[in-house]
């Protein structure tokens, strides 16, 4: 099966380039299957553009918070922890070209520490050309509320949408959370989810091929695809959470992640979408969220969201057949 889907996503990629079709098979069972599908699907689902960006000078206002965040780059997971210092030292330099580039032609955007990590997803994926065209379309697209002057401009109404996806998928763990992150009277972000929504995960789990899924499902749905999939992990830890008397020990829970089943969280996340589209959720705050926030776009999900709902209608009736096949068979015999 894994063969047949890997046969038509690379004639999806070198002649149809249909960007529907590699969303739909991103936000299906397994993804987009491999790197090297990754490197041509990916830009084709941003619609990422294709034109020389290197530039002469491209040191900026956050340069000096790139460069110490570069330092740190390029560990952390069993791909990257395998390179040579030298390999090492070569991704540091392209990561940071990348980066500083990004912001120096993009004035209204701001470095923040996390997008090094996506960057280096995209960069280890792809090579430096591609790396640099997919970070520049996720920086201005998926990341734009991140990339504001602060979070406080974006990023923290993002994370306080968990709140609101919890309360429609188990209350208890929805109102456990919010007595966990209320301080004075007022219910401040669940901080625990703040580096999985700015890093996609990547710098919370190690396996790569866990991180691409993911990036899979966040690349191929909707902005706000890392607020579902921290929903879900935290729902995942619902009896554990309700036991947590203390603040650390909320803290504690969810530290590691390492192991979890990203195919079941893609597929839980995606299952909350369409019970709670992100466009209903951001237009139930649509007064907290600058006008072009990228939580108010659709850009063909509705039409996703309908193909998957079909196929597993399709699919329940073929059970259902098969079912009353074996049962009247049974009784023939």
């Amino acid at each position: 099966m894994d063969q047949e889907k890997l046969l038509q996503l690379r004639e999806a990629v070198m002649y149809s380039r249909n960007a529907l079709y590699l969303r739909l098979a991103a936000t299906s069972e397994k993804g987009l299957l491999s790197t090297e599908i990754r490197k041509s699907a990916w830009p084709i689902i941003l619609a990422a553009d294709n034109k020389p960006w290197e530039i002469q000078d491209y040191s900026n206002k956050d340069s000096e918070l790139i460069e110490r965040d570069i330092e740190r780059s390029i560990f952390g997971t069993d791909v990257t922890d395998s390179y040579t210092e030298d390999q090492r030292q070569l991704k540091r330099k392209e990561l940071s070209k990348i980066i500083n580039t990004i912001v120096k032609k993009n004035p209204d955007l701001h470095y923040f520490q996390g997008f090094n990590q996506i960057c280096t997803i995209f960069l280890v994926t792809a090579g430096i050309n591609i790396a640099y065209h997919i970070s520049e379309k996720s920086s201005l697209t998926l990341l734009k509320d991140t990339m504001r002057k602060g979070f406080e401009e974006g990023l923290i109404q993002q994370l306080k949408l968990i709140y609101d996806i919890l309360e429609i998928a188990d209350t208890s763990v929805a109102t456990k959370l919010k007595t966990m992150y209320s301080y004075d009277g007022e219910i401040e972000i669940p901080a625990i989810a703040v580096p999985w929504v700015i890093c996609w995960f990547s710098s919370t789990l190690n396996t790569w091929n866990d991180i691409s899924r993911i990036f899979d499902f966040c690349i191929a749905t909707h902005a706000l695809a890392p607020i579902y999939l921290s929903a879900v992990v935290i729902l995942w830890k619902k009896n554990e959470l309700l036991a947590c008397e203390e603040h650390y020990e909320v803290h504690q829970l969810f530290r590691d992640l390492d192991g979890i089943d990203v195919e079941r969280l893609c597929c839980e996340a995606f299952s909350l979408m369409i019970k709670l589209k992100p466009s209903d959720l951001a237009m139930g705050h649509k007064e907290k969220f600058k006008i072009d926030s990228p939580v108010f776009m659709n850009d063909g999900l509705e039409e996703i969201f309908s193909r998957r709902m079909k196929e597993r209608w399709l699919g329940k009736t073929i059970a259902g057949l098969v079912l009353v096949s074996a049962i009247v068979l049974g009784f023939k015999n």
